[in-house]
């Protein structure tokens, strides 16, 4: 009965892999289902991929998600699904894909960050490469397409999770580390290994031309995006045509109109500066054009400014960035710069460094930009970690050391005030706290003659408060006065040593300060 229900739900789970075409947008396989990966002709031809509409409204959140996340999904895909195709009519290009053959699985490990497997393979290139560490053949992250029977019709979906340059020069061939895609194979990760092992020898590989890592974060994210609570809704889907402020922009809001024109002050009303034109052709670098886009840019939550290469978009994105750190109601949160290539990335904050040296982070370690090497996430990280740690030990040594004077006087000013009558104490402690005062203590390394003569131990405190709190129930009982001549004669040498016990001394932060000053001794 149990494997009747499981070669059901088995049966159920490819129908449904296999019917990827017809899902929703958040339910689509991040990966490309056999049916897709096959299809005859462009995946734009697919008759679930919508075009972006230009004009008008979109019918509903939903729409403009699912058209969006689909075109997206196929942008990614497209390039290994045409060149799959094109290997097997044996027309590719090599330029066009990566493809390895005569896969072998030299070891089998547990995934680092899943429930899951990882397998090592080792891989044959079809096209000889002369230095792994500069080639940009089977990098961390990016997908890959492995088919046992190399028809990809058993397509199995893997990522590379390690490319160390030591693997990669193995005497027998290059090793990688991969790490299957569990959740968007149409087998089970069991029955993947199965076919893979059988195959062993025999495995043909393909590596996406699209790098996978880039678009996979935002595929994911976009599926866990609530239709509700996609931002710029107004401008993206309804297209309302209404002017939609910033929120940082109100009538209160000034900025440093001189940064583009010179006929006007340094700070002016942001009404004044949007409506002002240039009086002159030296009176501002823009051109009409760039002057109209900067303005349009700072009236509109979204903005987009497009043109040819060499046009002045990097010069305007500059500008910008200035009049948005002159606005006086800018929020104190960092502006987020994004190119689409890593030289534009490097290009643009080479200029904001010149303009603003201490505000700059760049992430990411692909910059060649020797300028930028100190401003990179890393490098400030490892920077700021051994300084922060120097400073809050600095800061300590020197509280600790206006303290001392302070602690001094405090600890004077509590001995001279030590003088306390047992009577007052029994009257205002309760039976218990004298208890927890008392008990607290260690008697062990404090031995001293009670009034009786005896030696202090632990049962004679037990048998002395007890004897206290038979004395107080009598008092209460009788309505008797409280306090005893007797019992506090016994209780006094205890009670004071006791109280001597538990308060500082110099002498315990004489010794903490010296370990402390020993600790942080600079070598």
């Amino acid at each position: 009965m149990e494997s009747f229900l499981y070669d059901i739900l088995k049966s159920s789970a490819k129908i449904a892999t296999e019917e990827a075409l017809d899902m929703d947008w958040n339910e689509l396989p991040l990966v490309l289902s056999t049916n897709e990966l096959l299809l005859n002709g462009p995946l734009e031809d697919s008759v679930n991929l919508s075009p972006v509409r230009t004009e008008g409204p979109y019918l509903s959140i939903d729409e403009y998600m699912d058209t969006y996340f689909r075109l997206l999904r196929a942008d990614c895909f497209d390039a290994i699904r045409v060149g799959i195709d094109d290997l097997k009519k044996n027309k590719l290009d090599p330029r066009d894909m990566n493809v390895y053959h005569k896969i072998t699985i030299p070891g089998i490990l547990p995934s680092n960050f899943e429930a899951g497997i990882q397998l090592a393979l080792r891989v044959t290139p079809c096209q000889p490469v002369e230095n792994w560490s500069t080639s940009s053949k089977l990098m961390f992250g990016n997908l890959l397409c492995l088919t046992p029977s190399g028809t990809f019709k058993d397509a199995i979906w893997a990522t590379i999770a390690n490319r160390e340059e030591e693997l990669l020069k193995q005497k027998d061939g290059p090793v990688i580390v991969v790490e299957l895609c569990s959740a968007s194979n149409s087998s089970s990760e069991a029955e993947c290994l199965t076919a893979l092992i059988k195959a062993n020898g025999s495995i043909l590989m393909v590596e996406s031309p699209t790098y996978y890592r880039a678009h996979q974060p935002v595929l994911k994210a976009l599926q866990k995006i609530q239709p509700e609570d996609l931002p710029f809704e107004e401008e993206f889907v309804s297209v309302d045509g209404k002017s939609h402020l910033p929120k940082y922009i109100g009538s209160y809001s000034y900025i440093d109109g001189s940064i583009i024109y010179k006929s006007l002050p340094t700070y002016c009303p942001m009404s004044t500066f949007l409506k002002h034109k240039a009086t002159s052709k030296d009176d501002t670098p823009l051109d009409s054009s760039q002057e109209k886009a900067i303005k349009r840019a700072l009236k509109q939550r979204v903005a987009l400014i497009q043109g040819p290469p060499g046009c002045g978009k990097t010069f305007i994105g500059i500008q910008l960035v200035q009049l948005l750190f002159s606005i006086t109601t800018l929020p104190s949160s960092p502006i987020l710069v994004l190119t689409y290539k890593n030289h534009a990335l490097d290009e643009f904050l080479k200029e904001m460094v010149k303009l603003y040296p201490d505000d700059v982070v760049r992430v990411g370690g692909r910059s060649k930009e020797p300028t930028l090497e100190a401003c990179n996430l890393n490098e400030i990280k490892k920077q700021s970690k051994s300084d922060t740690l120097a400073s809050q030990i600095g800061e300590l040594m020197a509280k600790q050391r206006n303290l001392k004077p302070l602690l001094i006087d405090a600890l004077q000013e509590l001995a001279n005030a030590r003088h306390f009558s047992v009577k007052s104490i029994m009257e205002y402690f309760d039976d218990g706290k004298i208890e927890k005062l008392l008990v607290g203590c260690d008697w062990s390394r404090v031995r001293i003659l009670s009034g009786t003569g005896k030696w202090v131990d632990k049962s004679y405190i037990c048998s002395l408060i007890q004897k206290m709190k038979n004395h107080i129930k009598e008092t209460m009982d009788s309505y008797s006065d409280y306090y005893d001549e007797e019992l506090a004669k016994e209780m006094q040498p205890l009670i004071k040593r006791a109280v001597e016990e538990w308060s500082p001394s110099m002498d315990f932060f004489n010794q903490i300060d010296k370990v402390a000053t020993n600790m942080f001794q600079p070598t």
